[in-house]
């Protein structure tokens, strides 16, 4: 099957703040005195340019954990309809691989590429309960077989003000929506990542990570639940082995590794609306108009790149999903 791929914060004008002046959430924190207190801290690196990689433990070594084809190939049709013109270009597999934000791991997000490498993601399976006909533990092999996979090229917006472009591969999430059979009754659907303790040893913060979605969002065909990327299975660091992608809200609300799924009849808590509700609401969609306290979301940084370019209502997927919220 042909791929798509090869493989190989600042405002306007005299109001900007250099980028070097910045103070991180981590900061602010640390002056109010909260630093260290468990589910208070909210480090921000990942706003920085490309820096060298962190090898942080023996074992890690950048040639054989930052290589794709390390991962097992996956088969999938390529799906098109939501490409945005004009088309920006894919981001490396390899800075995709070695800048990520999974805070379980550690709050740097140029070592989670080692860190994660013990991660066990196989045999895996999901829990599902609340307001749905669907009840019980369901491996992963089974939530595979629900809707042929496909391929699509999505942009990734972090909340930090950086951006990917990436070949995911999954299906829409409205298929297993639609599979676990919420009852009328059911609003809003819960996600909560898995929680290793051996492997996930950041403890400034009270795990597992919650996140939580209206079901008209769930449903929209946009949203997805991705098992791969650049024709590969996912590789730890990015979420393995199931994980949403939702490239209209900002990148936090893609929860990674899902283990469990409820259905409730009411908005759930959040896990960074829990820390700062202001800072992170519930729908939590791209918005340039509306600045983080400590940045602007203007304009974004390419990952790989140091170029910048203008952040988009919606991530620039607007003409689908705007109408969820026109309310």
């Amino acid at each position: 099957m042909p791929k798509l791929f090869s493989e190989p914060w600042y405002r306007s004008n005299s109001r900007v703040t250099p980028e070097s002046s910045f103070r991180t959430r981590r900061e602010f924190l640390r002056d109010l005195g909260v630093l260290g207190i468990t589910g208070l801290v909210a480090a921000q690196w990942g706003c920085g340019h490309s820096e060298k990689l962190i090898a942080v433990e023996e074992g890690c070594n950048e040639s054989d954990l930052l290589d794709i084809t390390r991962f097992d190939a996956l088969n999938a049709t390529q799906n098109q309809t939501y490409a945005l013109a004009p088309a920006r270009a894919l981001t490396s597999s390899s800075d995709a691989l070695s800048h990520n934000n999974f805070y379980e791991f550690s709050e740097d997000p140029k070592s989670i590429w080692c860190l994660s490498r013990n991660f066990q993601t196989k045999p895996w399976s999901v829990n599902i309960s609340g307001a749905c006909e669907k009840q019980g533990d369901f491996n992963l092999e089974s939530i595979l077989t629900l809707s042929p996979p496909e391929e699509r090229v999505y942009r990734h917006r972090c909340v930090e003000a950086w951006a990917m472009t990436v070949p995911w591969i999954g299906y829409s999430l409205r298929h297993f929506i639609d599979w676990c059979a919420p009852t009328n009754d059911a609003t809003h659907v819960r996600f909560v990542s898995a929680f290793d303790a051996s492997t996930m040893k950041n403890v400034n913060f009270i795990w597992p990570y919650y996140e939580g979605l209206r079901l008209d969002e769930a449903r929209h065909d946009l949203a997805l639940l991705a098992t791969g990327m650049y024709g590969r299975e996912l590789s730890p660091q990015n979420g393995a082995p199931l994980r949403l992608v939702l490239p209209w809200k900002y990148g936090y609300k893609s929860i990674k590794s899902i283990a469990s799924v409820e259905f409730l009849k009411a908005e759930p808590s959040t896990f960074w609306r829990d820390i700062d509700q202001n800072e992170y609401p519930f729908l939590s969609n791209v918005d340039p108009t509306r600045p983080h306290t400590f940045w602007s979301q203007e304009t974004e940084r390419l990952l790989g790149t140091t170029d910048r370019v203008p952040t988009l209502p919606y991530n620039g997927y607007g003409e689908w999903v705007a109408y969820l919220y026109s309310g």
